[in-house]
Order: C-alpha cells, then sequence, then structure tokens
C-alpha cells in the first residue's frame, strides 16, 4: 500500500492509500491557488526502492507513475 499526501502551496489537500493502478481525484478551494505560480507537490512518505524489496541493485525510491495529470477549472 502506498500512502499519498497531495499539497499545493504548501497545503495539504488530499491523502490517499493506493494498493492498485488508480485515479486520483481531488478538489482545491480557490483560496489556496495563488494568480500566478503553483506548487503541486506529492509525498510518498513510505514509497520503497526495488533495492528494499531485494529485487535488483536500483536504490531509488519509486512509487507513482503519470499516465495523465489534469487541472480543472470548476
Amino acid at each position: 500500500m502506498l500512502i499519498v499526501w497531495v499539497y499545493v502551496n504548501g497545503l495539504m489537500v488530499h491523502f490517499c492509500s493506493i494498493t492498485a493502478p488508480s485515479e486520483i481525484a481531488f478538489t482545491v478551494s480557490r483560496e489556496i491557488i495563488s494568480p500566478r505560480a503553483n506548487r503541486l507537490s506529492f509525498v510518498l512518505p513510505n514509497a520503497i526502492s526495488p533495492s528494499e524489496l531485494n529485487l535488483g541493485d536500483d536504490l531509488r525510491k519509486l512509487g507513482l507513475a503519470f499516465v495523465k495529470l489534469s487541472a480543472l477549472q470548476i
């Protein structure tokens, strides 16, 4: 199970646990969005490397693979 924390401009806006390929959808309050630049961050506190699973020598912590990332104004 992969834990995912989603932040926009440093404020947590979503939390979920992922066990299989899935779609993550969430709403962000207009008060959090800046009229200038915005930062979207995904934190994976329990990401793990293939090496830690004895699946090779790759030491990179792996977690999410994005097929599509969309932002819609509601």
